[in-house]
């Protein structure tokens, strides 16, 4: 990765793009430790918790310093940085060493699997399309509950006992 102003993230929630430099700024850490980073902080959005005790900031200190998680000793008396409690922080590091390399691996792009060939896969086809690559069976649940997110009386009806009647106009194909 270059240094400068390459886009190195995009949040399309506040249409914000954030560089090197406002990366630095915002975690603390260069962009090539951002996965160290979620390894010990956790990342809610992706599901893993990070490391008991390893918060934003003794993470930045830490990783400031020695970039990724290899790099950090294991006496924490080597590591000379400003991290509350870097006994325990060394401690934790040690023994949840695999969940730590694990949550890394989790939070790193990976550019070398073959995902898709040409943008176009993505594209949105068609409902038939989608309907005949489901699996065996799925229709026979899948259409109930595509029924009770498309008629919110469906849920209350079914609740009561009632057998709610599907809609053909709206809801025809899923139950073909």
């Amino acid at each position: 990765m270059r240094s400068g102003s390459r886009i190195v993230q995009l949040n399309r929630r506040t249409h914000s793009i954030l560089d090197e430099t406002a990366i630095v700024k915002k975690f603390g850490v260069s962009p090539h430790s951002i996965p160290d980073y979620l390894s010990l902080v956790g990342d809610s959005a992706d599901g893993y918790s990070g490391l008991p005790g390893w918060g934003a900031k003794s993470s930045a200190a830490v990783l400031a310093k020695f970039l990724h998680l290899e790099r950090i000793p294991k006496d924490c008396r080597e590591w000379r940085v400003n991290a509350t409690n870097a006994s325990a922080l060394a401690d934790t590091l040690c023994r949840e060493w695999d969940r730590a390399v694990l949550f890394r691996r989790l939070a790193t792009l990976r550019t070398d699997i073959a995902v898709f060939n040409d943008g176009e896969e993505l594209r949105w086809k068609d409902r038939r399309t989608l309907l005949t690559n489901l699996p065996p069976g799925w229709m026979q649940h899948g259409s109930k509950n595509v029924r009770q997110r498309r008629d919110p009386n469906a849920r209350r009806a079914t609740v009561l006992g009632q057998n709610p009647k599907p809609n053909a106009a709206d809801h025809g194909e899923f139950y073909r």
